[in-house]
């Protein structure tokens, strides 16, 4: 019986470099979308700020048939229509102006004129108009609380952007360091590629020459233990290697295959200044507008201190218009009262409040950052002597490897010569292969080592994007 096993685990895709992966990653991670909407609800939240100050109208209307709270127990209940609105608009610098009218008519037919005195048997219709003005002394004086929400509000996109550029400068890293992790492990396999030819020329040379009794069989048997040594290096290379593709198929959430992975690792070397962790890093710029960000809090908090304090102004005309009988009705017909008021309103709370423990721990959550500052600072100038070091001596492992696979080049062909003619036994051709495959393995991790600090010291100067830009295949 036959079967047929199909398993999807990523979309197949093709990548010629680094430089198309990365484009892909860009545009297909998700935490960067995430960001990119983050700063949308950002910029509504400005938008929001300003809509607080545009103008409005409310209104009111309805029927009630009962007492009005001015009559007395003797008299009747009367039926009542009101109908009012009012016009209004609030301003960023504290200020509130509102215009309010209303209609008022009581059907006092029903009512005892001996009771309800010389209104009895009327129809009253009364109105008010009033225009009134608040002027906020202290939350929001001369804009003060406006101001404070429209930087933090602007504060807080700059942030996010910063945190969206880390995002991408994180997964950036991720995928150069995974991408050189899989050049390496298929640099390893070429170079046991090269290994397992010669292994096979070898093993052939190595029984021609026991057939004809040139040799002994324990070199037949050497030939083959060293062919099956590097078969077995190349099944874990290969294993290695597959486990860097998925590392690197996870992160764009598309299938990478070996063979879109160049199969040298480069040899060419980014030269790094020594001054680079000088640089304002991604990490120090966040640190920095968290500060400020926590200043602005701070100072927001103080207008929030449960106090209240209110000038008030208004002006009011009042119209009454009961039709009375001719006896007593044209005495008092047709009249308005006007009305003038100002007052200050003041709420002062006694004690320790919510507020004044909001502040506390906003100047706490300010000196944390200036804190965390303190200890990227320290950080970087510490790194800064260590990573020149580093780089300096794998710059030097580099020169040095070179050096070693042209003189063990040079013994393996001698080797190889002597060999041929019967003048050293195989081990010694063996030990100077072995001597050239493990400088270029050296050399390939110190290459691996120089491409992941270089780019990682590049990150810690927030100036990853030039060195990936500079990076030769």
């Amino acid at each position: 019986m036959k079967y047929l096993a199909i398993i999807f685990i990523f979309p197949l895709i093709s990548f010629s470099n680094f430089h198309t992966l990365k484009d892909e990653y860009l545009k297909k991670n998700q935490d960067l979308k995430i960001q990119s909407l983050t700063q949308m609800q950002i910029e509504n939240n400005l938008q929001i700020i300003d809509l607080a100050y545009n103008p409005y109208v409310t209104g009111r209307g309805g029927y009630s048939d009962g007492r009005p709270p001015s009559f007395s127990t003797f008299q009747q209940d009367t039926a009542r229509y009101f109908l009012g609105g009012v016009i209004g608009k609030k301003f960023w610098w504290g200020g509130e102006l509102q215009f309010q009218t209303g209609f008022d008519i009581q059907d006092l037919s029903n009512q005892n004129p001996v009771v309800l005195g010389s209104f009895g048997g009327t129809k009253a219709n009364v109105y008010t108009n009033k225009l009134m003005f608040t002027q906020d002394l202290w939350k929001n004086f001369l804009g003060k609380q406006y101001k404070l929400d429209k930087s933090l509000n602007n504060l807080k996109s700059e942030t996010n952007k910063l945190q969206a550029t880390k995002i991408s400068q994180d997964g950036l890293l991720q995928l150069f360091q995974s991408y050189i992790d899989a050049k390496f492990q298929r640099s390893l396999i070429g170079l046991s590629d090269e290994s397992l030819i010669r292994a096979k020329r070898r093993k052939k040379l190595a029984k021609s020459r026991y057939r004809d009794g040139l040799s002994l069989k324990v070199d037949t048997l050497q030939a083959d233990s060293a062919l099956i040594s590097i078969k077995d290096n190349q099944q874990t290379y290969n294993l290695q290697l597959d486990e860097k593709l998925d590392s690197l198929s996870s992160l764009i959430n598309k299938r990478v295959n070996k063979d879109d992975i160049g199969s040298n690792l480069s040899s060419s070397i980014t030269s790094i200044p020594d001054d680079i962790l000088n640089s304002s890093s991604i990490d120090l710029k966040i640190l920095n507008e968290k500060i400020r960000l926590s200043e602005l809090e701070l100072a927001q908090s103080k207008t929030v201190d449960g106090i209240d304090l209110n000038l008030n102004v208004e002006f009011s005309r009042s119209g009454v218009d009961p039709k009375f009988g001719d006896s007593v009705g044209d005495s008092i017909s047709d009249k308005t009262f006007d009305n003038k008021s100002i007052s200050l309103n003041v709420f002062y709370p006694i004690g320790k409040s919510a507020a004044n423990v909001d502040q506390e721990n906003k100047r706490i959550q300010n000196e944390i950052e200036k804190v965390r500052l303190k200890k990227v600072q320290d950080s970087l100038k510490n790194n800064s002597v260590k990573f020149q070091n580093m780089i300096r001596n794998l710059e030097k492992n580099i020169q040095m490897s070179d050096e070693k696979i042209k003189l063990f080049g040079k013994v393996y062909k001698e080797q190889t010569r002597r060999y041929e003619k019967g003048q050293i036994e195989i081990d010694l051709v063996l030990a100077s292969e072995d001597s050239i495959t493990n400088a270029k393995i050296s050399k390939l991790n110190y290459l691996k080592n120089y491409h992941q600090l270089g780019a990682n010291i590049y990150y810690m100067a927030g100036r990853l994007d030039e060195y990936l830009k500079g990076y030769r295949e």
